[in-house]
Order: C-alpha cells, then sequence, then structure tokens
C-alpha cells in the first residue's frame, strides 16, 4: 500500500436485510494519483463524523480545527482522530469549566459520549504501540507530504495546503500529549 496521501470520499451500499434493517458495510472510493477511483469495502462500522461545525459560539474559535481534522482523517487513522477530538474536549473544559457558556454543557456532553464510544474500538485498531507513536506516524506522514510536493505548490495548491493545516493541529496535538507524560516534542 502506498503512503501518498490522498482523498477519500464515502458512499454508502446499505442494503435491507429481510427484517428491514440496513446492513453496516460502506464502499468508500480512494481518489488515486491519476484522478480515477477505486472503490474500497470497508468491513468494520464507521462511525457518523462529529459536527465539527454547529459549535457554541464561545469555542468556536479555539476547537473547530481539531475536530475537523479529526474528521478528515477518521479512515486513515482512527486512533489519531480519537486524539484530537480529545483534545478538543480538553480545549473546550478549559475555556469554559463550569459549562456556562451558551449550548457549552450540550456540546462537552455529545463530545464526551463520542470520545467514550470510540475509544475502545480506536484502540484496538491502532497501528503503533502507543499513541505518541501513532500520532508521530501520522505527522510524519503529512509532513512528508509537505516536504515531497512544497516545490510544485501551483500544482498542488489545494491539497498542499490541506496537508499544511492538518500537520499544524497534528503538531499541536502531538506537544500537548508528549507534555502530559514529559516527553520532548523536538525528538519527534
Amino acid at each position: 500500500m502506498s503512503k501518498e496521501i490522498v482523498v477519500v470520499a464515502e458512499a454508502e451500499e446499505g442494503e435491507s436485510s429481510k427484517n428491514g434493517s440496513r446492513n453496516n458495510k460502506k464502499t468508500r472510493f480512494r481518489t488515486v494519483a491519476d484522478g480515477g477511483s477505486v472503490p474500497i469495502s470497508i468491513k468494520f462500522p464507521i462511525p457518523e463524523p462529529f459536527e465539527s461545525e454547529k459549535l457554541p459560539p464561545t469555542l468556536v474559535s479555539d476547537i473547530r480545527k481539531f475536530l475537523r481534522v479529526a474528521n478528515q482523517i477518521e479512515f486513515e487513522s482512527p486512533r489519531v482522530a480519537y486524539l484530537c477530538r480529545f483534545h478538543a474536549f480538553e480545549r473546550a473544559h478549559m475555556m469554559d469549566p463550569s459549562s456556562s457558556g451558551r449550548g457549552v454543557r450540550q456540546f462537552k456532553t455529545s463530545l464526551l459520549q463520542r470520545l467514550e464510544l470510540d475509544e475502545e474500538a480506536t484502540i484496538r485498531r491502532r497501528k503503533e504501540k502507543s499513541d505518541v507513536r501513532e500520532l508521530k506516524g501520522v505527522y510524519h506522514k503529512y509532513e512528508g507530504y509537505i516536504l515531497k510536493f512544497d516545490g510544485n505548490f501551483l500544482e498542488n495548491r489545494e491539497q498542499l495546503m490541506s496537508a499544511r493545516a492538518i500537520a499544524s493541529v497534528l503538531f499541536e496535538v502531538l506537544k500537548s500529549v508528549t507534555s502530559g507524560i514529559g516527553l520532548e516534542v523536538a525528538g519527534c
């Protein structure tokens, strides 16, 4: 499998069974380098993306970027997406510990429920032995992509800007995670 970053669009294949319930199988289409699409069948349940656009006004500027990145990398690395959401929850709690702002309590409750739902499932699917290694791996993948295509800025402008935004958020989460366990981020 290539280590190249590719855009993934989702299409649902839900078929009705005999009892009327929908099949939880989904197909995603991975865009490949030549611009074509390749369907990829997903066997594990895929949770819906967490709503990153409907946030309490007092929290929007500080945490939206973490939730957006979590939604963007969910398929590629569910554990790193979980860590981004957890970081967003921590920041929301630091900004409004008593949840007194308009809509903050509902938002924090909803995000906490999502984190509880994702915690065990994402640990089982992580590729590295620890969260820090998983986060570093994904961060370095985006950093490598940026370095590789930085000279072709005009050709890959949108993808490069997206990769930079994701790498910036991942670096912030990585700093937070490593400072919590006493490691140096400079040694990434």
